[in-house]
Protein backbone atom coordinates (compact mmCIF):
# COMPACT_ATOMS: atom_id res chain seq x y z
CA UNK A 1 0.00 0.00 0.00
CA UNK A 2 1.05 3.18 -1.11
CA UNK A 3 1.88 6.01 1.74
CA UNK A 4 -0.90 8.05 0.01
CA UNK A 5 -3.29 5.19 -0.07
CA UNK A 6 -2.49 4.60 4.16
CA UNK A 7 -2.70 7.85 4.98
CA UNK A 8 -6.02 8.45 2.92
CA UNK A 9 -6.97 5.46 5.08
CA UNK A 10 -6.06 6.30 8.44
CA UNK A 11 -7.59 9.60 8.65
CA UNK A 12 -10.77 8.62 6.67
CA UNK A 13 -10.49 10.76 3.76
CA UNK A 14 -12.84 9.12 1.61
CA UNK A 15 -15.63 10.84 3.54
CA UNK A 16 -14.99 14.15 1.35
CA UNK A 17 -17.51 13.81 -1.05
CA UNK A 18 -15.57 14.74 -4.84
CA UNK A 19 -18.85 15.24 -6.86
CA UNK A 20 -19.41 18.84 -8.35
CA UNK A 21 -15.62 20.00 -6.75
CA UNK A 22 -12.73 21.62 -8.95
CA UNK A 23 -9.86 20.29 -7.87
CA UNK A 24 -8.59 23.16 -6.27
CA UNK A 25 -11.56 23.18 -3.95
CA UNK A 26 -11.57 19.59 -3.07
CA UNK A 27 -7.55 20.03 -2.99
CA UNK A 28 -8.50 22.32 -0.01
CA UNK A 29 -10.91 20.49 1.44
CA UNK A 30 -9.11 17.56 2.02
CA UNK A 31 -6.12 19.19 3.28
CA UNK A 32 -8.29 21.49 6.19
CA UNK A 33 -10.07 17.68 7.03
CA UNK A 34 -6.47 15.86 7.10
CA UNK A 35 -4.86 18.41 9.29
CA UNK A 36 -8.14 18.04 11.40
CA UNK A 37 -7.76 14.00 11.97
CA UNK A 38 -4.25 14.47 12.46
CA UNK A 39 -4.80 17.16 15.73
CA UNK A 40 -7.54 14.40 17.15
CA UNK A 41 -5.10 12.02 16.49
CA UNK A 42 -2.21 13.91 18.39
CA UNK A 43 -4.65 14.96 21.17
CA UNK A 44 -5.81 11.09 21.73
CA UNK A 45 -2.74 9.98 22.10
CA UNK A 46 -1.27 12.84 24.11
CA UNK A 47 -4.77 12.66 26.70
CA UNK A 48 -4.27 8.42 26.64
CA UNK A 49 -0.66 9.03 28.40
CA UNK A 50 -0.34 8.71 32.47
CA UNK A 51 1.77 11.32 33.54
CA UNK A 52 1.14 14.55 30.31
CA UNK A 53 -2.66 13.37 30.17
CA UNK A 54 -3.10 14.51 33.09
CA UNK A 55 -3.19 18.44 31.84
CA UNK A 56 -5.47 17.85 29.12
CA UNK A 57 -7.50 15.75 30.88
CA UNK A 58 -7.90 18.53 33.96
CA UNK A 59 -8.82 21.19 31.77
CA UNK A 60 -11.83 19.69 30.86
CA UNK A 61 -13.27 19.97 34.15
CA UNK A 62 -16.07 22.01 35.22
CA UNK A 63 -13.93 24.21 37.84
CA UNK A 64 -11.70 25.39 35.23
CA UNK A 65 -11.94 28.14 32.54
CA UNK A 66 -10.14 26.70 29.44
CA UNK A 67 -9.64 30.42 28.08
CA UNK A 68 -7.72 32.08 30.72
CA UNK A 69 -5.96 28.81 31.83
CA UNK A 70 -4.76 29.15 28.20
CA UNK A 71 -4.25 32.81 27.78
CA UNK A 72 -0.79 33.36 29.03
CA UNK A 73 0.53 31.35 26.18
CA UNK A 74 0.10 34.14 24.07
CA UNK A 75 2.68 36.66 25.01
CA UNK A 76 3.08 37.83 28.83
CA UNK A 77 7.17 38.35 28.72
CA UNK A 78 8.30 35.80 30.26
CA UNK A 79 11.71 33.81 29.57
CA UNK A 80 11.64 30.51 27.52
CA UNK A 81 12.83 28.93 30.79
CA UNK A 82 10.19 30.59 33.09
CA UNK A 83 7.22 29.34 30.36
CA UNK A 84 9.05 25.67 30.18
CA UNK A 85 8.58 25.43 34.08
CA UNK A 86 4.95 26.64 34.44
CA UNK A 87 4.35 23.80 30.97
CA UNK A 88 6.02 21.22 33.25
CA UNK A 89 3.82 22.09 36.27
CA UNK A 90 0.95 21.19 33.91
CA UNK A 91 1.95 18.35 32.84
CA UNK A 92 2.86 17.13 36.31
CA UNK A 93 6.54 16.34 35.21
CA UNK A 94 7.85 18.01 37.95
CA UNK A 95 9.88 15.76 40.66
CA UNK A 96 7.48 15.36 43.40
CA UNK A 97 7.11 12.43 45.54
CA UNK A 98 4.12 11.49 43.32
CA UNK A 99 6.04 11.97 40.22
CA UNK A 100 8.96 9.44 41.73
CA UNK A 101 5.60 6.89 43.25
CA UNK A 102 3.64 6.95 40.23
CA UNK A 103 5.84 7.46 37.43
CA UNK A 104 9.45 6.44 37.97
CA UNK A 105 7.67 3.96 40.49
CA UNK A 106 11.21 3.91 42.52
CA UNK A 107 8.78 3.41 46.12
CA UNK A 108 8.84 6.84 46.94
CA UNK A 109 6.66 7.64 50.11
CA UNK A 110 3.96 9.80 47.79
CA UNK A 111 3.00 11.84 51.20
CA UNK A 112 3.85 15.49 51.33
CA UNK A 113 7.81 16.31 53.12
CA UNK A 114 6.16 18.92 54.61
CA UNK A 115 2.77 18.03 56.13
CA UNK A 116 2.87 13.90 55.63
CA UNK A 117 -1.03 14.33 55.08
CA UNK A 118 -1.41 14.45 51.57
CA UNK A 119 0.32 12.92 48.67
CA UNK A 120 2.86 15.58 47.12
CA UNK A 121 1.72 16.74 44.17
CA UNK A 122 1.76 20.01 42.24
CA UNK A 123 -1.58 21.02 42.99
CA UNK A 124 -1.30 19.70 46.31
CA UNK A 125 2.25 22.45 46.52
CA UNK A 126 0.81 25.32 44.80
CA UNK A 127 -2.95 25.36 46.96
CA UNK A 128 -3.44 22.79 49.33
CA UNK A 129 -0.06 22.01 51.82
CA UNK A 130 -1.49 23.36 54.99
CA UNK A 131 2.06 23.92 55.98
CA UNK A 132 2.94 26.25 53.38
CA UNK A 133 -0.51 27.80 54.39
CA UNK A 134 0.82 29.10 57.53
CA UNK A 135 3.31 31.30 55.95
CA UNK A 136 4.29 31.07 52.19
CA UNK A 137 0.25 31.14 50.61
CA UNK A 138 -0.12 34.57 52.53
CA UNK A 139 2.95 35.88 51.69
CA UNK A 140 2.07 34.86 47.69
CA UNK A 141 -1.35 36.45 47.98
CA UNK A 142 0.20 39.47 50.05
CA UNK A 143 2.65 40.29 47.01
CA UNK A 144 -0.49 39.55 44.75
CA UNK A 145 -2.89 42.39 46.71
CA UNK A 146 0.04 44.95 46.55
CA UNK A 147 0.80 44.64 42.46
CA UNK A 148 -3.09 44.97 42.16
CA UNK A 149 -2.90 47.94 44.43
CA UNK A 150 0.54 49.66 42.68
CA UNK A 151 -1.46 48.98 39.38
CA UNK A 152 -4.54 51.25 40.49
CA UNK A 153 -2.26 53.94 41.90
CA UNK A 154 -0.18 54.03 38.37
CA UNK A 155 -3.86 53.97 36.88
CA UNK A 156 -4.39 57.54 38.95
CA UNK A 157 -1.63 58.61 38.59
CA UNK A 158 -0.83 58.69 42.47
CA UNK A 159 3.14 58.86 43.30
CA UNK A 160 4.50 55.27 44.23
CA UNK A 161 7.46 52.89 43.70
CA UNK A 162 8.69 52.68 39.88
CA UNK A 163 8.77 48.68 40.55
CA UNK A 164 5.57 46.95 42.09
CA UNK A 165 7.78 44.55 44.04
CA UNK A 166 9.21 48.07 45.78
CA UNK A 167 5.55 49.04 46.72
CA UNK A 168 5.12 49.13 50.29
CA UNK A 169 0.78 50.10 50.81
CA UNK A 170 -0.11 52.21 53.25
CA UNK A 171 -2.78 51.75 55.66
CA UNK A 172 -4.71 54.47 53.78
CA UNK A 173 -3.91 56.87 50.85
CA UNK A 174 -6.30 59.76 50.16
CA UNK A 175 -6.23 62.47 46.75
CA UNK A 176 -8.77 64.97 46.35
CA UNK A 177 -11.23 62.73 43.96
CA UNK A 178 -10.50 59.33 45.59
CA UNK A 179 -9.85 57.32 48.86
CA UNK A 180 -7.82 53.77 48.65
CA UNK A 181 -7.77 51.20 51.30
CA UNK A 182 -4.54 49.90 52.24
CA UNK A 183 -3.78 45.91 52.03
CA UNK A 184 -3.88 44.41 55.70
CA UNK A 185 -2.06 41.19 56.62
CA UNK A 186 -3.54 37.78 56.29
CA UNK A 187 -4.58 36.54 60.08
CA UNK A 188 -4.52 32.51 60.08
CA UNK A 189 -7.45 31.67 62.46
CA UNK A 190 -7.76 27.39 62.12
CA UNK A 191 -5.61 25.84 59.75
CA UNK A 192 -8.69 23.76 58.45
CA UNK A 193 -10.02 27.23 57.23
CA UNK A 194 -8.99 28.67 53.80
CA UNK A 195 -7.49 32.31 54.71
CA UNK A 196 -9.44 35.09 53.39
CA UNK A 197 -8.01 37.65 51.12
CA UNK A 198 -8.52 41.16 52.05
CA UNK A 199 -9.54 43.15 49.06
CA UNK A 200 -8.14 46.56 47.57
CA UNK A 201 -11.16 48.95 47.24
CA UNK A 202 -11.78 52.00 46.47
CA UNK A 203 -14.46 54.80 46.78
CA UNK A 204 -15.71 57.82 45.47
CA UNK A 205 -16.09 60.47 48.33
CA UNK A 206 -19.60 59.42 50.04
CA UNK A 207 -20.07 57.16 47.27
CA UNK A 208 -19.19 53.77 46.81
CA UNK A 209 -17.74 52.64 43.46
CA UNK A 210 -18.12 48.53 42.33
Amino acid sequence: MSHAAKFKQELNLNEIEENNKSVTKLAKRVKQHAKSKALDRIKKKWESKAMHGQYPSRIKEADVDFKQTNDWLKGTGLKAETKGLIIAAQDQSLATRLYHHRIIKDGTNPLCRLCNKYDESIDHILAGCPELAKKEYIKRHNNAAAYMHWKILQYYNIKTADKWYEHQPEQLQKTKQLQFSGICKYTLTEPSKPISLTSVSRTRKKRHVS
